[in-house]
């Protein structure tokens, strides 16, 4: 065969076989079978109760200005990570979750729960907060929240399985916790041989200023939590707000008690001399007790300086509320030493909306009581040997009060 019919030959073989090439139909893949995946039910337990702490620091220790906050829940920067919707998988034994399991086990869940859940309006509660000056507060903010838990059952592709859920159904803002963070004292050396520069003498402060001046008045309450988070600040004025105690610019000192559920008693106090005159005004918002068991009281009273913590060896002018009522009288009373109750005053007691003046005068070895002026008959004894003033409330179990004590001076002065 000579060499031009051999090409030829083999362009025929090579065209024949491209079209084999082209006229074989592709192979089928492999097809896999989709997963078959369906909610078969669902296991509901009884709702449970909850808390979840929100933990914000404010440091006002540079800033001569107050702030103002507004708290809002966020997941973000709570202690307990608590998210709307949990499920986890194991209860059945089954090894993990598919992707496409969860896809489907949520959009099952969420419109189930989606006619009881609260927690969009519980997102929406806002609470407002007054950080001072000069000062460093750590707020714990705690939700009460209410969450569904149980089991859902599923098969996926054929096989049957089941997962836990936990779904939140309501959120809502329980109650606040203020702590006092005492602001670092900074202290500047110039060089390693300079001595360490004498601190600063405070620069004394009073009611007026809205300072309740840690040198002049001390402290005492039932409430061990709250005296944990009572500081002092650099100015050395006392914050007690941990105890419903403030003292606001002009002169005020605010008593201002929400229902608690315990009995609080708190009592500020300052030393005197035996011939002082205490003058005051008060003003009473409201005075209220829930239950009748014991009444509600706030006392201005002389005490021995040796026992900050008298009633009973002390001599006291009272407000007292004896019965749960809309409007409850708020009755004048007068305790001597050794009495442990006190007596009304006759045909007085407080009307609401007024303003009252009270004056108490010291003369060696009795007290007189003067309300707007006119003195009361009663004579008072007094402890003896050094003595303090004090001012203090008794509030039982969910009672209320809204006092304010204003122009309060010792001999003319305030203090």
């Amino acid at each position: 065969m000579n060499r031009r019919t051999s090409s030829t030959i083999y362009g025929l073989l090579l065209i024949f076989s491209v079209m084999l090439t082209r006229c074989t139909p592709p192979a089928t893949p492999t097809s896999v079978p989709a997963e078959d995946i369906a909610v078969t039910n669902l296991v509901e337990n009884p709702q449970i109760e909850g808390q979840i702490v929100q933990t914000k620091v404010y440091d006002q220790c540079q800033s001569a200005s107050p702030l103002k906050a507004q708290i809002q829940f966020s997941e973000s920067n709570t202690s307990s990570q608590q998210k709307e919707m949990v499920i986890s998988a194991g209860v059945s034994g089954e090894v993990g979750l598919s992707v496409a399991a969860k896809v489907e086990i949520q959009g099952s869940i969420e419109p189930h729960f989606a006619s009881s859940n609260t927690t969009e309006r519980g997102y929406q509660e806002v609470i407002e907060i007054d950080i001072p000056a000069r000062t460093k507060q750590e707020y714990n903010f705690i939700w009460k929240e209410t969450r569904t838990e149980g089991t859902i059952e599923y098969s996926e592709n054929g096989v049957i399985k089941s997962v836990d859920y936990s779904y939140r159904i309501g959120l809502q803002f329980a109650d606040s916790i203020v702590k006092d963070i005492a602001c670092p004292v900074q202290i500047t050396q110039t060089s390693s041989e300079a001595p360490l520069p004498s601190a600063t003498p405070l620069v004394k402060q009073t009611l007026v200023d809205g300072c309740i001046f840690s040198e002049t008045w001390n402290i005492h309450s039932t409430d061990t939590n709250a005296l944990k988070n009572i500081a002092v600040g650099l100015n050395g004025c006392r914050s007690l707000s941990p105890l419903g105690i403030s003292a606001e610019t002009g002169g005020i000192l605010h008593i201002f008690m929400t229902e608690k559920k315990v009995a609080r008693v708190s009592r500020i106090y300052t030393p005197i001399t035996d011939n002082t005159v205490i003058e005051f005004d008060i003003f009473v918002n409201y005075m209220y007790l829930v239950y009748n068991d014991s009444p509600a009281n706030v006392t201005f009273g002389v005490a021995p300086a040796s026992d900050p913590k008298a009633i009973s060896t002390s001599t006291r002018f009272k407000l007292q509320v004896e019965k749960n009522d809309s409007r409850p009288i708020v009755f004048f009373m007068l305790a001597d030493t050794g009495e442990s109750t006190g007596s009304r005053i006759p045909n007085q007691h407080y009307e609401y909306g007024r303003t009252y003046n009270i004056r108490l005068e010291l003369s060696d070895i009795q007290l007189s009581v003067y309300i707007n002026g006119i003195k009361m008959q009663e004579q008072l004894s007094l402890p003896d040997g050094e003595k303090l003033f004090y001012i203090d409330y008794n509030m039982p179990l969910l009672s209320g009060l809204d006092l304010q004590i204003k122009n309060l001076s010792f001999d003319g002065e305030i203090r």
